[in-house]
């Protein structure tokens, strides 16, 4: 993965029991687009009302495949896996770190009232990336670009990859996972084994030492 700003730790919020699986067993549910597109242009609850929308036709990149490709319904294919993502620099030799969720904004929705806290996020990416591959899908994954600032560029053919969103929704610093290839089902399930070497759940508030590696790299040690 080659991304503009690095991924150096990121939160996976959700419920206690879909947090507690993804952690202690690596069991990762996967809905399509069009879940997330619905879900939110149908319930006024939920902030950002047209997730997915500017996605009902046009074109796409495909992953495996370099040249465009006609898609008549984008939300049909792909299945999203979304976290909240921190280019942070962690790693403080005498200090422990205090890892952030970020700040809502008065009046949005609260993602989850859990929220797991993967520090290796590059070892999270390789095991997720193995796992679509056992299943003979394909994966791309990158920052979502927050750049959409007018209502006319829901028509136009220039956002061609499902990674971009309005302005306003700047602060949920999003990193997405984009699976595609024989899309059949509206779920996917997928099996990364346990997590528990690369993520534990987040405290409210709490600070977490690093280690520093010989490669200059970070693993978590202890609250």
């Amino acid at each position: 993965m080659k991304l503009e700003r690095p991924l150096t730790y990121f939160i996976k919020a959700g419920k206690e029991e879909h947090i507690n699986s993804l952690l202690n067993n690596g069991e990762l549910c996967l809905n399509r687009m069009k879940y997330f597109a619905n879900q939110e242009a149908d319930n006024s609850s939920i902030d950002d009302d047209k997730e997915g929308l500017w996605m009902n036709k046009g074109f796409v990149t495909i992953p495996g495949i370099c040249k465009l490709e006609r898609v008549e319904n984008i939300r049909h294919s792909y299945y999203l896996f979304c976290v909240t993502g921190s280019s942070d620099n962690v790693y403080c030799e005498e200090e422990p770190y205090q890892y952030y969720y970020p700040e809502i904004p008065e009046g949005e929705m609260p993602i989850g009232d859990w929220k797991l806290l993967v520090w290796n996020p590059n070892l999270f990416c390789r095991r997720f990336y193995e796992a679509v591959r056992k299943e003979g899908l394909s994966v791309i994954s990158d920052w979502v670009k927050y750049d959409i600032k007018s209502e006319k560029q829901y028509d136009t053919g220039e956002l061609y990859q499902p990674f971009h969103k309005r302005v306003k929704y700047y602060w949920q610093s999003e990193y997405r996972f984009c699976v595609a290839g024989d899309i059949q089902d509206d779920k996917k399930f997928l099996n990364l084994g346990p997590l528990t070497d690369i993520a534990c759940i987040m405290k409210p508030d709490k600070a977490y030492k690093m280690a520093h590696r010989f490669d200059n790299r970070y693993d978590f040690v202890s609250e």
